[in-house]
C-alpha cells in the first residue's frame, strides 16, 4: 500500500481524510498570510511526499524567508495531524492497531 493510496485513494480512509480536509481547512483561515500555500500542499489534491517534509519545497522556503520560521510550524502541524490519524485508522482496518 503506497503512501498515494493511504492519502488520497483508499476508500476504507474517506471519513477519515474528509475530517482532515475541514481541520485544513479551519486551520487555514487562522493563518491568512500563508492560506493559499497551505491549500496548495495539504489538500486532496495534492498529498504525497509534500506532506511529509514540505521544508524543500520552493514555495514553503520563500514563505519562510517572508513570513519567518511560523509558517514551517503551521505545516508540520497540519501534516503531522494528517498522518497520525490516517496511519492509526488504517492499522485499525488491518487489524494491528495496538493503542498501548
Amino acid at each position: 500500500m503506497s503512501l498515494h493510496h493511504i492519502l488520497s485513494t483508499c476508500s476504507a480512509l474517506t471519513t477519515i481524510r474528509d475530517k482532515l480536509l475541514q481541520f485544513t481547512l479551519q486551520y487555514s483561515l487562522t493563518v491568512p498570510a500563508i492560506t493559499k500555500l497551505i491549500l496548495d500542499l495539504c489538500t486532496p489534491s495534492s498529498p504525497d511526499l509534500k506532506i511529509i517534509d514540505c521544508s524543500v519545497i520552493p514555495s514553503v522556503i520563500l514563505a519562510s524567508q517572508t513570513y519567518g520560521k511560523d509558517v514551517l510550524h503551521h505545516l508540520y502541524n497540519i501534516t503531522r495531524t494528517s498522518v497520525q490519524p490516517s496511519q492509526r485508522e488504517r492499522l485499525k482496518i488491518i487489524g494491528r492497531w495496538n493503542p498501548t
